[in-house]
């Protein structure tokens, strides 16, 4: 059994990519060994710039001694697999695309835009509303489930 990977996150305040991966860590019951904000560190600072070309590109993520720079959650994964063979993440990596469910609601509000139209014209416009509030309800609720995580895991081995 190998020993527990040791990962250092240098981030910054704000940074919402930062925030995702640490979430995305978490789901995946990755622990970190130490967090380094490098607004507070210029050592921490000089050190991404160092990894990054020159910029102080955040997320950076040191696995043992495998440096990072924004990565995705399976770039991680991947990287602790391969030096931590018995690595074994809780859930399953790679969120799953959504452009099918983009399309679904594109399709949803079109045909709501029509209904409400024929409505207004045949009924009345008040009945119009409440067919316009459904579709901004519905709208909303597809923007939700787009950016709900569903991250299905997988190690990838070397080739």
């Amino acid at each position: 059994m190998s020993k527990q990977p040791q990962l250092t996150l240098y981030w910054r305040q704000g940074c919402p990519f930062c925030s995702s991966l640490r979430r995305e860590l978490a789901l995946a019951g990755v622990s970190l060994s130490k967090e380094v904000n490098i607004r507070k560190d210029p050592l921490g600072a000089a050190f991404v710039r160092q990894a990054a070309g020159g910029n102080e590109t955040v997320p950076t993520l040191v696995i043992d001694d495998v440096t990072l720079v924004n990565p995705s959650i399976s770039q991680v994964v991947n990287a602790i697999g391969r030096a931590h063979p018995d690595f074994v993440p809780n859930k399953p990596l790679d969120p799953a695309p959504k452009s099918w469910l983009r399309g679904i609601q594109l399709g949803t509000v079109a045909v709501l835009i029509v209904v409400s139209f024929i409505i207004e014209r045949q009924i009345n416009s008040i009945a119009s509303y409440a067919v316009d509030i459904a579709n901004i309800a519905i709208y909303q609720l597809f923007n939700w489930l787009r950016r709900r995580k569903v991250v299905t895991y997988s190690v990838k081995a070397d080739s």
